[in-house]
């Protein structure tokens, strides 16, 4: 665990001074900042749940971008510069390794949706306040953001994209360049969403369609972490969306430490 933290802790410094970092969470502050000059174009829908979904998309496509980026980034950098090696010739295992990848990522990722979460709900805050003031003796006075489904919003998407950022760190192990690696994180994150439509085949398909469609029922499904869902407090079980969260985290830990393993360094 020492040796996961060590690693961690250095990864998460690195990470945190890139540039990456730095434009990817200014940029959502100002996209979740402007979502209050957008109120005009909420197509019908209530003025809280438009801010409400915009800021909670932009929170999620950014985590997105820095879980792909970061982790590719990373990677690349430690096996480039050879990191990778001199961690190794001091006892390191190649699990500690990528748990220790992984855990400075997740930070980092937590890092990036605390402050922009925290600008989303105080922005719905004030717009419900002022509603509320217009509407006096209109309407019983009872508020509809929840600080509890606020967090479990933000808890969601912070556990999708530590899945996806597993997700990429295993890709990284046996990718041949940071572009194939890069290009093909997003597509994850697509495919992840796209769960819902992966529909299996039928009896008269044949063996290889078939297993594919099992294999990629085997795929997370990105529809466990909805935030929206959380934000509106529909029943979202925190605890449940964790145990999902994990099982994938540590499965794609597991084949990330064995491609390390046969990959020739």
């Amino acid at each position: 665990m020492k040796r996961i933290g060590l690693i961690a802790s250095a990864t998460w410094r690195a990470s945190r001074h890139q540039r990456v970092f730095a434009l990817t969470l200014i940029a959502a502050l100002l996209l979740v900042a402007g979502t209050l000059w957008l109120r005009p174009f909420n197509f019908g829908s209530s003025e809280l749940k438009f801010v409400a979904d915009l800021g909670l998309g932009i929170l999620s496509l950014g985590g997105a971008f820095l879980a792909v980026g970061v982790t590719v980034q990373v990677f690349f950098d430690a096996t480039e510069n050879r990191t990778l090696h001199l961690v190794l010739t001091h006892g390191v295992r190649r699990g500690e390794f990528i748990l220790g990848q992984l855990g400075g990522v997740v930070l980092l990722l937590g890092a990036f949706t605390l402050p922009v979460l925290a600008l989303l709900w105080s922005l719905l805050w004030v717009r419900e306040t002022a509603l509320l003031a217009d509407a006096a003796g209109l309407l019983d006075g009872e508020r509809m953001l929840r600080p509890g489904g606020v967090l479990v919003a933000g808890m969601a998407l912070w556990l999708k994209a530590c899945v996806l950022a597993a997700a990429v760190l295993w890709l990284c192990t046996f990718a041949g360049s940071r572009l194939f690696a890069l290009g093909t994180g997003f597509l994850l994150f697509v495919v992840f969403h796209a769960h819902p439509m992966l529909v299996l085949p039928g009896e008269s398909a044949g063996a290889v369609a078939t297993v594919l469609g099992w294999l990629l029922r085997l795929l997370p499904d990105f529809t466990a972490f909805d935030a929206a869902a959380a934000f509106y407090g529909d029943g979202r079980d925190p605890v449940r969306m964790t145990g999902y969260a994990i099982v994938y985290v540590a499965a794609f830990s597991w084949l990330a430490a064995r491609q390390l393993h046969q990959r020739e360094l």
